[in-house]
This record gives structure tokens, sequence and C-alpha cells, in this order.
């Protein structure tokens, strides 16, 4: 069954309805107090801001302590040491950005006041005015769009029409549509990325493609909404120019026989080291989506099984497995890199180290 996928009204009432929700606010680090480590007050409206792990992480690098020195210190001593050093940041203007998510509590970053906001509704309000109403309405949009562990992290797929021609051409295990993918923090916590999307439109996965032509990034500051609305244009009319040449390597993908279980089970691992990302956690499981799934061991339906998986994973990770089969389709060498690593990959050496892992549990 094809995956459906969401109408731009669709999506927009949907991250109104979230933003109703949430704030942001931009104070200078010198107007808060410390109440605790983890605890802060603003001193002129009382506002508490109880800090995450990871925002009390991002303030202290930010503030130049050595974190792990930090932590020794007696709870008073974390608490003078902040105060300083907070007063210190404000003369250099560093902010406290936050964002309330889902759990209510307040999560920020540390930037510099020349950060310029541009959050999910900023986007939707840009593309409808660049687009038009016409444009989005020829756009479908992919549901998956906040992610479950970061929920400050924003991820918007858009696909175009104008791909299912093609798609009914090549056949039903051909549904593909091109697109773009947009990543980005609210928070300013990432760059504004834009890249070319191919997505597998029988499933949820997504395959990036990163050549030089598809790629553009832009920090979270002065005039990030004038590039944004000049770079929509120029990915999507390179996501369109490549659908086709991209469309045919991933077919040929299905003629790259990998010839047993055990060679399977090594590419998966040579893929997902060649991601960053740790393969004894994951190569199992995508291996049984592959089995279940595909008739044939190929190239291909490793692709599929891989970028099938990840679509459980945090948006960072995903990213990653996304951007990295988005290189094989543009670049052989690539996959022909993990194919040749596969093969000295130890599956003995892969079960002692899970053992491992199984027996400090």
């Amino acid at each position: 069954m094809l995956k459906k996928l969401q109408t731009f009204d669709e999506i927009y009432s949907e991250v109104e309805s979230l933003s109703q929700n949430n704030f942001d606010r931009a104070i200078p680090l010198g107007k808060l107090e410390v109440m605790s480590p983890k605890r802060l007050r603003h001193v002129n409206n009382k506002k508490i801001i109880n800090l995450t792990d990871y925002s009390q992480n991002q303030l202290l690098q930010k503030l130049n302590f050595s974190v792990t020195d930090y932590f020794r210190d007696t709870e008073q001593l974390q608490m003078d040491r902040l105060s300083y050093r907070l007063e210190q940041a404000n003369k250099r203007e560093y902010v406290f950005r936050m964002t309330k998510n889902g759990s209510y509590s307040l999560r920020g970053v540390v930037t510099t006041q020349k950060y310029q906001k541009f959050d999910a509704l900023d986007i939707l309000d840009s593309l409808h005015e660049e687009l038009g109403k016409s444009a989005l309405n020829r756009l479908r949009f992919d549901s998956n769009i906040y992610d479950d562990d970061c929920p400050d992290d924003f991820r918007l797929s858009m696909m175009l029409n104008e791909a299912q021609s093609v798609m009914k051409e090549l056949g039903r295990k051909f549904a593909f549509s091109c697109g773009l993918s947009l990543f980005t923090s609210e928070i300013g916590r990432l760059s504004l990325y834009l890249n070319q999307i191919f997505m597998r439109m029988a499933c949820t996965n997504g395959i990036v493609v990163p050549d030089s032509s598809g790629v553009e990034k832009h920090r979270h500051v002065g005039g990030i909404i004038d590039w944004f609305k000049k770079k929509l244009h120029k990915v999507l009319n390179s996501s369109k120019e490549n659908f086709s040449e991209i469309l045919s390597i991933y077919s040929n993908m299905e003629n790259i026989l990998i010839e047993s279980l055990d060679d399977m089970k090594k590419t998966i691992i040579a893929s997902l080291c060649s991601f960053e990302l740790p393969y004894t956690a994951h190569y199992q499981n995508v291996y049984k989506i592959i089995e279940k799934s595909y008739p044939s061991f190929s190239l291909q339906s490793l692709v599929n099984g891989l970028t099938d998986y990840t679509q459980r994973m945090p948006l960072s990770q995903r990213f990653k497995v996304e951007r990295g089969v988005g290189e094989w389709l543009i670049n052989p060498n690539q996959y022909e890199k993990v194919l040749v690593e596969a093969k000295s990959t130890e599956l003995s050496e892969v079960k002692e180290l899970e053992d491992k892992k199984d027996a400090k549990k």
C-alpha cells in the first residue's frame, strides 16, 4: 500500500496547533539568577527555568566551563561559579533561548543576539508566500515532522506530484517521488538544511542526495528568510532534473546481488559503520526487515531495508543513513567500498561484542 502523505493545509494545521503550546524568549544571561545548578530564575519577571541535562551542558560549554571539573564541585560551589560566569557573559551579549517541549519543561541553547528566529510556522508561511497556493496543492508532505527525542528538531519532506508519471512507467516496485527535504532546529541548535530527496512511496523511507548542487545550509542569523526563499527554488529544480537519473541507478541496484545470508549481515554491518552508527544495536533488526520484506538479497534490498528501519531512529541518526545511501546513488565508489569492507568483516567478532554487551546488562 502506498504511503499516504499530507496536504499543505493538514501540515499547517498540525504545526499551528503545536505552536500554540510553544514560546520563544531571548534573555540576556546576566538577567538570570541561580536557584540551583539546574534551576534559574529571571530577575525581572521571576520566571523559573528548569534546565534539562542537554541545555545545562550547552550552557556550561558556552560559558567555558570544564564540564567534568564542574560536576566534581559541591552544589554551592557550582552555583557560585555559575552565577559569576552568567554575570560576565552578559557583557558579551549572549542570550538564553527557550522552547517549551511536550513535557512542559524548558530547554534551550545559548547563542548570540545575532540569532534570527525561523521556526516551523515561519517556514510554512514562507513556503506559502514564495510558491503560492496552486503550487503547494501539487505537493505532498511527510507527516513525520518532529523528533520524539529532540522535540525542537523539525523535519519536513515535500514531494512533487509530477514524479508520479515516472513511477507509473517503471511499475509499482519503483514507486518513487522526488522533492525537497528540510531539516532544522527551532531553537537554533542546528543550521537550516535544504536537500534533494527521493522517497519510496510504498514505505516511509527517504533518500537524501547530498551532491554539491543539492545541499544548501544556513545558520540561524540575519538574512535566513531571504536565503530560504532563494534556495528553495534551486533545490526543487535540481531534484526534478536529477530524478530520472537517480531512479535509474536505484533500479539497477537490483542486479547487484549479495550471495548469502551471512554476506547480507556483513554488508549491513559495513554499511552502518560507514554511516557512523553503532551496528551491534541495529544490524539484526535491519536484516529481519530485509528477510521479511524483499524477495532477493541485492544492493537494492539493502538500501530499502536500511532506510525502512531508520525511520524508527531519532532524526539525527535517520539523516545520517538517508544521506549515506544518497551518496551511493550519485557515487558508486561509495557502496563499492562498503561491499569490499563487508568481505573482511568477521561475524564471530560481532557475536563476541554482542555477548559482552549482554553480559554487562
